[in-house]
């Protein structure tokens, strides 16, 4: 197949996306398949830009719930030691339990049990994050209400006195999807009120040395699919009450819908649901600019997971389609300035963490020690331009990068870039075709191929499992020294090309 169509551009390198797709003939060139089959190619050009947002180096954190099952679990040395590898990032401990939760045992006068955060947990909690540099954030219980029904931080400030005598660095929300209150607590807390709660608390975060500049994030309203007018409200209303008392403004994003595991599944593989996402983020970035004018204040997804509570299944949360997904939300979310998202969760009794009771490890830890190692803060524009009589492959979705270079595993020097890609395409494989000296492949692809609802994971073709000491093993790359590669049906992958020359990624 004639290249000579390419543009090559100084300074860049390019990417070709090639798509096989059985019995469609676009071109007149042709391949066999082992089949016997022809089928025919098509291309796409996908061509890194410049730098158009910078993301927090904690981008891609974790929550813990309040329910603190967890705990038995921090002190787990295997975990202890994983964690290590998820540095930089945010633990948001927070969540729907975080508003029945005090630390001193009280009655919050709502129809959930009372958990009681004590001040051995808090301790053993600040310790497990202290040595792998995780930061810790704080969600305060806003249901503790004064008789004129105000926030009362009484506890809040128990907690803050206790916390800077000890030296522990926080940062703070206060509630939880307030819009939801209504159905799950029975109790209502108005735009305007959650607003006073987080001024007086920025007030006694002022008054508290250690805390004078603490992060303050909120006020975590809860989205859908879509953002609803009821949600637009509440958080338009928050946003001109708020005036400079936040430093960043977080939604929540779940899915709702499907409840068997087959119709998860083709939920999760089509291109429309994934791309309810992005949606939900342009609302967000529209709602804080016309809120907030002026104000450069950051926007996060404080809470995240694939399927609200009643839907989480067994045999997708846990399996490696679900680390397509965070892949690709990544990559969307930071594409669109987001500067933190924070999945839900670290740890959990059930299959939805990272980590399972007891230390059980779960398939998209793999993927996301690599996207800690590769991926970098600063985000390219991405230029997706079709070659020849083709169009843009929907369910191949490409990310560029700047590569992460600083503390590198791999000896990446500034210059360098990272494209992760996710093919979505459980059948046809997608063949990407550099026109630099070669790239380092890091393909992740379930241990039976294709099988995307698998529990075990394979790098390079090798499955990926704790050594003998619980330790990772190598996760090395395969050079590639062709300028073309077929990315299979049901797969992601990291390209680091590594010319040191990409203007923008050397700054």
């Amino acid at each position: 197949m004639a290249h000579d169509n390419k543009i090559y551009l100084p300074g860049y390198f390019l990417v070709i996306l090639w798509i096989t797709l059985c019995c469609v003939h676009v071109f007149a060139s042709e391949e066999t398949s082992e089949d016997g089959r022809k089928r025919s190619v098509s291309g796409v050009i996908v061509v890194p830009k410049h730098v158009i947002y910078r993301v927090d180096p904690r981008f891609y954190s974790f929550g813990l719930g309040c329910n603190l099952h967890w705990n038995s679990d921090i002190s787990n040395p295997i975990i202890a030691n994983l964690v290590k590898e998820l540095s930089p990032a945010f633990i948001r401990l927070g969540g729907t339990l975080c508003q029945a939760m005090t630390f001193r045992d009280k009655d919050v006068g709502i129809p959930v049990k009372n958990v009681t955060l004590t001040s051995q947990i808090w301790d053993d909690l600040n310790a497990f994050l202290r040595d792998p540099g995780l930061d810790l954030i704080f969600d305060a219980n806003i249901l503790l209400r004064t008789e004129n029904d105000t926030w009362d931080p009484t506890d809040f400030t128990e907690l803050l006195e206790y916390s800077s005598s000890k030296g522990y660095p926080l940062s703070f929300e206060l509630g939880n999807e307030p819009n939801n209150y209504p159905g799950k607590f029975n109790r209502s807390v108005s735009p305007e009120q959650t607003a006073g709660g987080f001024k007086a608390m920025r007030h006694l975060l002022q008054q508290t040395p250690r805390y004078r500049d603490a992060l303050v994030i909120g006020p975590d309203v809860g989205f859908g699919k879509v953002i609803a007018q009821a949600e637009k409200q509440y958080l338009k209303r928050f946003l001109d009450s708020i005036s400079r008392t936040t430093d960043a403004t977080s939604i929540h994003f779940y899915y709702h819908d499907p409840s068997t595991l087959e119709a998860q599944l083709a939920f999760l593989t089509d291109m429309r649901n994934l791309n309810l996402f992005g949606k939900v983020l342009k609302d967000l970035r529209a709602l804080v600019r016309n809120h907030r004018p002026g104000d450069l204040q950051a926007k996060w997804v404080g809470e995240s997971g694939l399927f609200t509570a009643p839907c989480r299944l067994e045999g997708i949360s846990d399996r490696f389609i679900s680390g397509m997904v965070w892949l690709d939300r990544l990559g969307l979310g930071a594409s669109l300035g987001i500067e933190v998202i924070v999945r839900n969760r670290l740890i959990s009794l059930s299959h939805f963490g990272l980590f399972g009771h007891g230390g059980v490890l779960h398939v998209d830890y793999w993927s996301a020690v690599l996207f800690k190692r590769l991926v970098g803060t600063n985000v390219l524009k991405v230029h997706l331009e079709p070659s020849g009589n083709t169009t843009v492959p929907k369910t191949c979705r490409v990310y560029i990068h700047c590569t992460k270079t600083q503390g590198s595993k791999y000896g990446y020097q500034p210059g360098a870039v990272t494209v992760f890609a996710i093919n979505f395409n459980l059948t046809a494989g997608v063949e990407l075709s550099f026109n630099s000296t070669g790239a380092d492949l890091f393909l992740l692809t379930p241990t039976r191929p294709g099988n995307v609802t698998s529990k075990y994971v394979a790098l390079n073709g090798h499955e990926l499992s704790l050594n003998k000491a619980s330790d990772l093993p190598e996760m090395p790359p395969v050079r590639l020294e062709h300028p073309t590669y077929v990315l299979p049906p049901g797969s992601m992958a990291f390209f680091v090309v590594n010319v040191t020359d990409f203007g923008d990624c050397r700054k």
